[in-house]
């Protein structure tokens, strides 16, 4: 929730962060934030190609519309992994709701190119949580596990095509042996 705090310049962020969405509006509101950027990613591929067209025809003022569509969809990623991340009421139960990180799953290769580090570290965080989730092992309140979580981690860890994924595999082992570590010393502490 820091990045979010420390990012919030512009009122948008501001609006974002005070707003109270309901629980039972978190996982439609980040389907359509999905969705909506699977529509932006071939907008973008169709608006660069048209944009590299006009570069060779030596178009003094090529278009840019690009650019305004890949803020778009950095803005629907930052949106949607909050909504994932932003922790629920423990006290109600969510075990016949999907999980939002499973959404986030289902669409990887898409949002990933449009995310910050920061996105893609929490999204590993999630992951590494969801593979050592058990009954018995306690979080710390920093990743909101839900009880399908380590089903769609283990299917992540089984797919070829995960650890092809640039994005994911720049930080991958920095998180992996951060992760490794704190449960490490919180295995000596307790």
């Amino acid at each position: 929730k820091k990045y979010w705090k420390s990012a919030s310049d512009d009122d948008s962020q501001r609006q974002m962060e005070d707003a109270q969405i309901p629980l039972h509006l978190r996982a439609s509101l980040q389907r359509l934030a999905l969705h909506r950027i699977h529509q932006l990613h071939s907008m973008i591929y169709y608006s660069k190609r048209d944009e590299y067209e006009q570069i060779e025809k030596e178009d003094e003022n090529p278009s840019v519309a690009s650019n305004l569509l890949v803020k778009e969809a950095k803005m629907l990623v930052n949106f949607s992994v909050y909504l994932a991340s932003f922790p629920t009421d423990r006290s109600s139960s969510c075990i016949g709701s999907e999980s939002l990180w499973s959404s986030l799953v289902q669409s990887l290769g898409i949002w990933i190119q449009y995310s910050d580090s920061f996105h893609v570290d929490i999204f590993l965080v999630w992951f590494f949580s969801a593979l050592c989730q058990s009954n018995n092992i306690s979080t710390n309140g920093t990743i909101q596990l839900h009880h399908t979580d380590k089903a769609t981690a283990v299917s992540l860890l089984r797919d070829a095509s995960f650890y092809d994924i640039h994005q994911l595999s720049a930080s991958f082992f920095t998180i992996a042996i951060k992760f490794a570590m704190r449960h490490v010393i919180g295995t000596f502490d307790s």
